[in-house]
């Protein structure tokens, strides 16, 4: 009883000690936003503690021209954030029935083909994929073999054609079904039904729990891209998703007269390092908040995922 007792505590100090490593970016830009620059380049510790607490910086971030631009670029992130959770799910749905269920020759090896590309850092695909949509053909000026012009770059398909299948959810859902046994679906047969009302009436219900952690997992990590849509659209102002317009922000880029009406005296030739762990504060929040809402869903589908197969 002891040794459980101990081994308890000494996993909730473990847990303590990476909730505080976890947490301290976080309080880190919290203390920061409310130094001035010249405040915060005094400070010195694990924190940057304000001598003065200073709202300038949340005064530049919620000015109405800056609310302005960032929510000019919501309807993009919005409408990414529901394709991809569509398509994903939708992808992850199918494909994870036919990995678990279907019998067919080299499922297996596909399968782990498949797998075996998250073991490549999406990094390493990116120049490729750009090159790809770049020498689309017929689009952006380019012929039929995909040359003279831009392709799909700086436009609205750049943003949404790569990563509609994701194999992370592919192998979730694939590993739920594999979980919940053949005798639902078998029974369902005997009384008639075909694929798709037993993948509707059958599987959705035992699946929804999963489905919201690739819901949830979607919407967040669009929330956060920032690296693709820069490369892509980042010559194309109105297809900027808020991720790029906050880093675009956090490095000074406003228009001129925005910049002459809110930047003047708080900007200089040294980074206003307060200023940008604002932005960045600011940034998290949505997905800190949304994640926080809806964790209940997102910890019960982990938890019924990959019981078995």
């Amino acid at each position: 009883m002891k040794t459980k007792t101990l081994g308890r505590l000494f996993a909730h100090l473990l847990l303590a000690v990476g909730a505080l490593i976890m947490v301290y970016p976080l309080l880190y830009g919290l203390f920061a936003s409310f130094n001035t620059q010249a405040d915060y380049i005094r400070s010195s510790g694990a924190l940057p503690i304000p001598p003065r607490m200073s709202f300038d910086n949340y005064a530049v971030v919620f000015h109405p021209k800056v609310l302005a631009l960032l929510g000019g670029t919501l309807a993009i992130t919005v409408l990414r954030m529901v394709w991809y959770t569509f398509f994903n799910g939708l992808t992850a749905l199918l494909l994870g029935y036919v990995f678990a269920r279907l019998r067919f020759r080299g499922k297996e090896t596909v399968f782990w083909i498949l797998l075996s590309s998250m073991l490549v850092p999406g990094v390493v695909f990116q120049i490729p994929l750009f090159v790809m949509l770049s020498r689309w053909p017929l689009v952006g000026g380019n012929d039929l073999f995909g040359q003279g012009g831009s392709g799909l770059v700086n436009q609205l398909p750049a943003l949404l054609l790569p990563g509609m299948l994701n194999v992370y959810t592919v192998f979730l859902l694939r590993q739920t079904y594999a979980s919940i046994p053949v005798d639902f679906e078998e029974a369902a047969r005997i009384e008639g039904a075909n694929l798709a009302q037993i993948l509707l009436h059958v599987y959705w219900p035992m699946l929804k729990p999963v489905m919201a952690v690739v819901a949830i997992t979607t919407v967040i990590a669009n929330w956060n891209d920032y690296i693709w849509p820069l490369i892509v659209v980042s010559g194309n102002r109105e297809l900027w998703p808020t991720s790029v317009m906050i880093q675009r922000l956090m490095a000074g880029g406003l228009p001129p007269d925005v910049a002459n009406s809110i930047m003047t005296g708080t900007m200089t030739t040294i980074t206003n390092t307060p200023l940008v762990l604002t932005f960045g504060l600011i940034a998290t929040i949505p997905a800190v908040l949304f994640f926080f809402f809806f964790q209940r869903y997102f910890i019960e589908g982990m938890q019924g995922a990959g019981l078995k197969g």
